[in-house]
This record gives structure tokens, sequence and C-alpha cells, in this order.
């Protein structure tokens, strides 16, 4: 696979498994925390609720529940001493109030008890020291609810974390996959000979030091090719300079090279020189046998 396929897919299944574990790694604190605060948080909106209704201004009864409601963003609801509902407002609700829950408010006492999704917090109703009842106060979002919401957000900063990851990882995929095409385009042009090619280092990294090391080789290479063209011009002018004959062949008894003079004795054709173009060793005379001869140096490694 190349580097613009697996490195952002890395980068997805690194984040994934970073976000996921935090998820579950404070799920529990979280959710024990959230319900810590939002218990306290509807004891409160409860108790300020009866506070409101036991004041004695002229300000209607309903008037204070909706103002109470509002401000505490859910449903109150006022229970005198025989569990009637006498007074509410608020936020409808998807379901009724339990009938213990009425009837602990009827009661004067206190309770904090989930119902349903929601949170729901029982105080008495006191007015001029008597206990009238209970307010009833149902949280308008339950802790279920806010515990949904930090699930959503969490995997919400997922996706998004994702995405930026796989656009950076993305770029740096493209620029690692040019650097390296280099490297593929140097070993191409010296696989068709031409080791004067060059890489441009560009960063001081690690890339950047195998550029390095690579044109080092390169320029190794080229020096030595260098000599064993000159090397082998200097001796294919001296052999071919000989008053004797110079032929070599191979294992198979292929003739590989032969001198002009070796040409002419052997009969053998002027692109002798050319290798591969030239064909086995002659059999030319009738009291010595050259490619038996040849045979038997290819096998026993001496001659």
């Amino acid at each position: 696979m190349r580097f613009r396929i697996w490195i952002p897919l890395a980068v997805i299944i690194i984040v994934l498994i970073c976000v996921s574990t935090l998820i579950l790694y404070l799920r529990p604190a979280v959710k024990a925390r959230l319900g810590d605060y939002e218990q306290g948080r509807t004891v409160d909106k409860a108790f300020a609720a009866a506070d409101a209704l036991a004041r004695g201004n002229s300000q209607p009864l309903q008037s204070k529940l909706e103002l109470a409601a509002r401000s505490g963003g859910g449903r109150v609801l006022v229970v005198d001493r025989q569990g009637k509902v006498t007074a509410s407002a608020g936020r409808k609700l998807l379901s009724p109030v339990p009938q213990r829950i009425l009837s602990a408010a009827s009661k004067g006492e206190r309770r904090n008890e989930m119902a349903g999704d929601n949170r729901v917090a029982v105080v008495p109703m006191v007015r001029n020291g008597n206990v009238e009842g209970g307010v009833v106060f149902v949280s308008g979002e339950g802790e279920t609810s806010v515990y949904k919401l930090f699930l959503r957000s969490g995997i919400e900063a997922a996706a998004l974390a994702s995405a930026v990851g796989v656009i950076l990882a993305l770029l740096m995929a493209t620029f690692l996959d040019r650097r390296v095409k280099r490297f593929g385009r140097g070993v191409e042009e010296m696989e068709q000979g031409n080791y004067s090619y060059r890489l441009n280092p560009t960063f001081g990294d690690e890339l950047g030091e195998l550029a390095l090391t690579f044109n080092s080789m390169a320029g190794k290479l080229q020096d030595s090719f260098s000599q064993l063209e000159e090397s082998s011009a200097t001796l294919t002018a001296i052999v071919d300079n000989l008053n004797e004959g110079v032929m070599a062949t191979n294992l198979g008894g292929d003739i590989m090279f032969a001198n002009p003079i070796a040409r002419d004795a052997l009969n053998l054709s002027a692109d002798v020189d050319v290798e591969g173009s030239h064909g086995k060793v002659p059999d030319l005379w009738e009291d010595f046998d050259l490619p038996g001869a040849v045979d038997r140096c290819a096998k026993d490694k001496k001659c």
C-alpha cells in the first residue's frame, strides 16, 4: 500500500483508539459527576421554588410557579396534604409523576430520586411555620440526556480529530511519497546506466541522509565504471594489436571476444567483437579439436 493510503488509515485508527480509550476511561467518573451535579442542582431548584411559594407577597401563585419553573428549566408541581396537585408550571412531562412521589410530597418528606430519565426532587412547602404539602421539581434534562450529550460530543470530537488527522496525514503522505519516488527515479536512472544522476537531499532528516548516501554511491559507481571502461579500452587496444590470435569464450563454448588475428585465423566474421553475435568455437583442423579443448577447459576449470 502506498503512503497516501496506509498513513491516513493509520492516523484514523490511532485517533479513534485514543478517543475511545479516553471516553471509556472517563465514562464512570463523568457519569458519577453528572449524577452528583444533577442531583444537587435539582434539590437546589426545588428548594428555590418552595421558598418562592412560601413568600407572602402579593404575586399570584401561578406567576410564582412559572417564574420558578422558567428559572429552573424543569417542571414544578405543588402537592397539598391530600396528595393532589393543586398547581403546576413548566415543561410538559412525557410520563406522569409516580404516585409514591406525590404521596411523599403530601407528607412533607424530602426525596431525591430518578423517575424514568428525569431526576425528581421533593421538598416540604412551609407557610407560616406549618407544612402545607410539598413541592416537586422535575429536572428538564435528565442525567441520561446529559450523559448522551457527553457521548455525542465525544463522538463528534473523535470525528473532527479524525478528519483533521486525515488531512494532515494525507499531506504528509503526499510529501513522503514524492520524496520516495525521487529515489525510485534515481534507481531507474542508474539501472539504465546514467551514473551521473544525483538526488537533491532537500532536508537534513533520514531521507536527506539517505539521498546523500545515494549520491555518494552513485559517484563511486560512476568512477568505478569509468575506470573499468578505460581499462577495457586499454586492454582491447593491446589485444587488438598483438601479433598472436586471442579468443575468449564462456563455459558454454560461445565466443565472447576475438582480436583481428584470431578472427582471420578462425575465419570469423567481422562482428565477432559484438558479444553474443559470433556463435560457437569453430572446428577447422583435422589434427586438433579446438572445440573439444575449450570444452575440457570449461569442465576441468584448467587446461
